[in-house]
Protein backbone atom coordinates (compact mmCIF):
# COMPACT_ATOMS: atom_id res chain seq x y z
CA UNK A 1 0.00 0.00 0.00
CA UNK A 2 1.37 3.68 -0.94
CA UNK A 3 0.57 6.26 1.38
CA UNK A 4 1.62 9.90 0.84
CA UNK A 5 1.54 12.62 3.55
CA UNK A 6 1.51 16.38 2.74
CA UNK A 7 1.83 18.81 4.88
CA UNK A 8 3.94 22.21 5.04
CA UNK A 9 4.36 21.74 8.86
CA UNK A 10 7.23 19.04 9.05
CA UNK A 11 6.13 18.15 12.76
CA UNK A 12 2.75 16.94 11.65
CA UNK A 13 4.20 14.71 8.70
CA UNK A 14 6.78 12.89 11.64
CA UNK A 15 3.50 12.38 13.88
CA UNK A 16 1.57 10.91 10.82
CA UNK A 17 4.64 8.91 9.87
CA UNK A 18 5.08 7.11 13.32
CA UNK A 19 1.36 6.57 13.54
CA UNK A 20 1.41 4.41 10.49
CA UNK A 21 4.51 2.79 11.61
CA UNK A 22 3.03 1.97 15.05
CA UNK A 23 0.16 0.52 12.76
CA UNK A 24 2.54 -1.45 10.68
CA UNK A 25 4.40 -3.02 13.22
CA UNK A 26 0.75 -4.09 15.00
CA UNK A 27 -0.65 -5.02 11.53
CA UNK A 28 2.88 -6.24 9.39
CA UNK A 29 0.60 -4.45 6.56
CA UNK A 30 2.80 -3.54 3.87
CA UNK A 31 3.06 0.15 3.68
CA UNK A 32 5.47 2.60 1.59
CA UNK A 33 5.11 5.98 3.13
CA UNK A 34 6.40 8.99 1.24
CA UNK A 35 6.48 12.56 3.00
CA UNK A 36 6.17 15.86 1.17
CA UNK A 37 6.28 19.04 2.65
CA UNK A 38 4.84 21.47 -0.47
CA UNK A 39 1.75 20.51 -3.25
CA UNK A 40 4.27 20.61 -6.01
CA UNK A 41 6.37 17.88 -4.97
CA UNK A 42 3.44 15.70 -4.22
CA UNK A 43 1.84 16.54 -7.40
CA UNK A 44 4.94 16.21 -9.48
CA UNK A 45 5.44 12.41 -8.10
CA UNK A 46 1.53 11.84 -8.85
CA UNK A 47 2.13 12.30 -12.45
CA UNK A 48 5.22 10.13 -12.71
CA UNK A 49 5.20 7.46 -10.40
CA UNK A 50 2.34 5.06 -9.99
CA UNK A 51 -0.64 6.33 -7.78
CA UNK A 52 -1.02 6.67 -4.03
CA UNK A 53 -3.69 4.57 -1.97
CA UNK A 54 -4.23 7.10 0.67
CA UNK A 55 -2.98 10.27 0.76
CA UNK A 56 -3.20 12.83 4.42
CA UNK A 57 -3.44 16.44 3.04
CA UNK A 58 -3.23 19.40 4.96
CA UNK A 59 -5.63 21.32 3.89
CA UNK A 60 -3.61 24.89 4.27
CA UNK A 61 -0.57 23.99 2.32
CA UNK A 62 1.60 27.72 2.30
CA UNK A 63 0.47 29.09 -0.60
CA UNK A 64 -1.33 26.19 -2.33
CA UNK A 65 -4.87 25.24 -1.31
CA UNK A 66 -5.03 21.97 -0.01
CA UNK A 67 -8.65 21.08 -1.66
CA UNK A 68 -7.42 22.03 -4.80
CA UNK A 69 -5.00 19.65 -4.61
CA UNK A 70 -7.41 17.04 -4.09
CA UNK A 71 -9.47 17.62 -6.85
CA UNK A 72 -6.38 17.86 -9.15
CA UNK A 73 -5.07 13.99 -7.52
CA UNK A 74 -8.62 12.67 -8.07
CA UNK A 75 -9.25 13.87 -11.85
CA UNK A 76 -5.91 11.33 -12.51
CA UNK A 77 -7.02 8.63 -10.10
CA UNK A 78 -10.41 9.12 -8.80
CA UNK A 79 -9.90 6.04 -6.27
CA UNK A 80 -6.96 7.51 -4.46
CA UNK A 81 -8.55 8.06 -1.21
CA UNK A 82 -8.19 11.10 0.55
CA UNK A 83 -7.87 12.35 4.68
CA UNK A 84 -7.17 16.32 5.20
CA UNK A 85 -5.91 17.72 7.68
CA UNK A 86 -6.63 20.90 9.73
CA UNK A 87 -6.66 23.22 12.72
CA UNK A 88 -9.55 25.37 11.43
CA UNK A 89 -13.24 24.05 11.81
CA UNK A 90 -14.19 26.25 8.96
CA UNK A 91 -12.77 23.95 5.98
CA UNK A 92 -14.99 21.05 6.75
CA UNK A 93 -18.17 21.54 4.90
CA UNK A 94 -15.79 22.81 1.67
CA UNK A 95 -14.48 19.76 1.21
CA UNK A 96 -17.33 17.50 0.61
CA UNK A 97 -17.02 18.07 -3.89
CA UNK A 98 -14.04 16.26 -3.24
CA UNK A 99 -15.12 12.96 -1.66
CA UNK A 100 -12.70 12.61 1.10
CA UNK A 101 -12.69 9.65 3.26
CA UNK A 102 -11.76 11.16 6.46
CA UNK A 103 -11.05 14.06 8.25
CA UNK A 104 -8.30 14.75 11.16
CA UNK A 105 -8.28 17.61 13.48
CA UNK A 106 -4.90 19.08 14.45
CA UNK A 107 -3.23 18.64 16.77
CA UNK A 108 -3.92 15.18 15.63
CA UNK A 109 -4.82 12.34 18.37
CA UNK A 110 -3.83 9.18 17.83
CA UNK A 111 -7.62 7.45 18.81
CA UNK A 112 -8.84 9.66 15.98
CA UNK A 113 -6.08 8.93 13.45
CA UNK A 114 -6.58 5.19 14.25
CA UNK A 115 -10.47 5.28 13.37
CA UNK A 116 -10.00 7.22 10.34
CA UNK A 117 -6.92 5.38 8.90
CA UNK A 118 -9.04 1.70 9.61
CA UNK A 119 -12.17 3.34 7.68
CA UNK A 120 -10.06 4.53 4.74
CA UNK A 121 -7.92 1.07 5.05
CA UNK A 122 -11.61 -1.07 4.77
CA UNK A 123 -12.32 1.11 1.74
CA UNK A 124 -9.21 -0.06 -0.25
CA UNK A 125 -9.82 -3.89 1.14
CA UNK A 126 -13.24 -3.43 -0.34
CA UNK A 127 -12.17 -2.72 -4.19
CA UNK A 128 -10.60 -6.06 -5.72
CA UNK A 129 -6.94 -4.77 -6.74
CA UNK A 130 -4.40 -7.11 -8.49
CA UNK A 131 -0.98 -6.44 -6.04
CA UNK A 132 2.47 -6.76 -7.83
CA UNK A 133 6.28 -5.49 -7.13
CA UNK A 134 8.76 -3.96 -9.37
CA UNK A 135 12.40 -3.53 -8.01
CA UNK A 136 10.83 -4.25 -4.34
CA UNK A 137 8.34 -1.26 -5.02
CA UNK A 138 4.68 -2.83 -4.56
CA UNK A 139 2.03 -1.43 -6.48
CA UNK A 140 -1.39 -2.08 -6.64
CA UNK A 141 -4.34 -1.88 -9.96
CA UNK A 142 -7.80 -2.41 -9.08
CA UNK A 143 -9.12 -5.41 -11.36
CA UNK A 144 -11.67 -3.00 -13.42
CA UNK A 145 -8.93 -0.96 -14.66
CA UNK A 146 -7.58 -4.06 -16.54
CA UNK A 147 -8.25 -4.81 -20.20
CA UNK A 148 -6.02 -7.74 -20.20
CA UNK A 149 -3.04 -9.37 -19.34
CA UNK A 150 -0.24 -11.23 -21.20
CA UNK A 151 2.88 -12.75 -20.53
CA UNK A 152 6.18 -12.97 -22.44
CA UNK A 153 9.83 -14.01 -21.57
CA UNK A 154 9.09 -14.98 -18.32
CA UNK A 155 7.09 -11.32 -17.59
CA UNK A 156 3.21 -10.39 -16.87
CA UNK A 157 2.09 -7.51 -18.71
CA UNK A 158 -0.76 -5.68 -17.57
CA UNK A 159 -2.93 -3.80 -19.84
CA UNK A 160 -4.58 -0.56 -18.43
CA UNK A 161 -6.42 1.98 -19.24
CA UNK A 162 -3.38 4.31 -18.07
CA UNK A 163 -0.80 2.13 -20.28
CA UNK A 164 1.09 -1.34 -19.79
CA UNK A 165 2.66 -2.09 -17.00
CA UNK A 166 5.59 -5.03 -17.00
CA UNK A 167 6.65 -7.47 -13.89
CA UNK A 168 8.10 -10.60 -13.38
CA UNK A 169 5.88 -13.49 -12.56
CA UNK A 170 3.91 -16.27 -13.61
CA UNK A 171 0.71 -16.71 -15.68
CA UNK A 172 -0.37 -19.36 -13.42
CA UNK A 173 -0.08 -17.48 -9.87
CA UNK A 174 -2.21 -14.73 -11.41
CA UNK A 175 -4.26 -16.85 -12.83
CA UNK A 176 -5.18 -18.21 -9.35
CA UNK A 177 -4.66 -14.80 -7.60
CA UNK A 178 -7.37 -13.20 -9.72
CA UNK A 179 -9.79 -16.28 -9.24
CA UNK A 180 -10.24 -15.75 -5.50
CA UNK A 181 -11.71 -12.18 -6.35
CA UNK A 182 -13.35 -11.91 -9.76
CA UNK A 183 -15.06 -14.10 -12.35
CA UNK A 184 -14.82 -11.47 -14.91
CA UNK A 185 -11.33 -12.72 -16.01
CA UNK A 186 -11.00 -15.65 -18.30
CA UNK A 187 -7.59 -17.39 -19.43
CA UNK A 188 -8.08 -18.44 -23.33
CA UNK A 189 -4.17 -19.50 -23.61
CA UNK A 190 -1.25 -20.11 -22.21
CA UNK A 191 -0.16 -16.27 -22.38
CA UNK A 192 -3.90 -14.69 -22.62
CA UNK A 193 -5.89 -13.51 -19.94
CA UNK A 194 -9.03 -11.51 -20.42
CA UNK A 195 -11.08 -9.31 -18.45
CA UNK A 196 -14.76 -9.95 -19.24
CA UNK A 197 -15.83 -6.51 -18.87
CA UNK A 198 -14.27 -5.71 -21.76
CA UNK A 199 -15.68 -8.67 -24.23
CA UNK A 200 -17.20 -7.45 -27.55
CA UNK A 201 -17.86 -10.60 -29.22
CA UNK A 202 -16.83 -14.06 -29.06
CA UNK A 203 -16.71 -17.40 -31.21
CA UNK A 204 -14.85 -20.62 -31.22
CA UNK A 205 -11.66 -19.25 -32.19
CA UNK A 206 -11.55 -15.82 -31.07
CA UNK A 207 -12.35 -13.00 -28.34
CA UNK A 208 -12.54 -9.50 -29.27
CA UNK A 209 -12.10 -6.58 -26.67
CA UNK A 210 -13.27 -3.38 -27.49
CA UNK A 211 -13.28 -0.24 -25.09
CA UNK A 212 -13.80 3.56 -26.41
CA UNK A 213 -10.61 3.96 -28.20
CA UNK A 214 -9.44 0.35 -28.61
CA UNK A 215 -10.49 -3.22 -30.04
CA UNK A 216 -8.26 -6.02 -29.57
CA UNK A 217 -8.45 -9.76 -31.31
CA UNK A 218 -7.10 -12.76 -29.50
CA UNK A 219 -7.04 -16.29 -30.27
CA UNK A 220 -8.54 -19.14 -27.94
CA UNK A 221 -6.03 -21.96 -27.58
CA UNK A 222 -7.39 -25.82 -28.38
CA UNK A 223 -6.35 -25.94 -24.48
CA UNK A 224 -9.02 -23.70 -23.50
CA UNK A 225 -11.76 -23.86 -25.88
CA UNK A 226 -14.36 -26.10 -24.22
CA UNK A 227 -13.52 -24.31 -20.83
CA UNK A 228 -14.30 -20.63 -22.81
CA UNK A 229 -17.51 -22.25 -23.92
CA UNK A 230 -18.36 -23.13 -20.77
CA UNK A 231 -18.11 -20.04 -19.19
CA UNK A 232 -19.48 -18.35 -22.08
CA UNK A 233 -22.74 -20.83 -21.69
CA UNK A 234 -22.66 -19.39 -17.76
CA UNK A 235 -22.48 -15.93 -18.48
CA UNK A 236 -25.44 -16.37 -21.07
CA UNK A 237 -27.32 -17.96 -18.03
CA UNK A 238 -26.80 -14.70 -15.99
CA UNK A 239 -27.72 -12.63 -18.42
Amino acid sequence: MRIAICDDEKEIIEEVNRYLEKLQKETEDRMEIYPFLNAEELLYEIEEMAPYDIVFLDIELGKDNGISVAENIKKRYPTTLIVFMTGFHQYVYEVFDVQPCGFLRKPIKWDEFNHVFQKALQQCDNRPALEYSIKGHFYRVLLKDIWFITSEKRQIILMLKDGEERYYGKMDEVEQTLLKMSNNFWRISQSVIINTRYLKEINYHTVTLENDEDRWTFNISQAYRVSTREKCMELWKLS
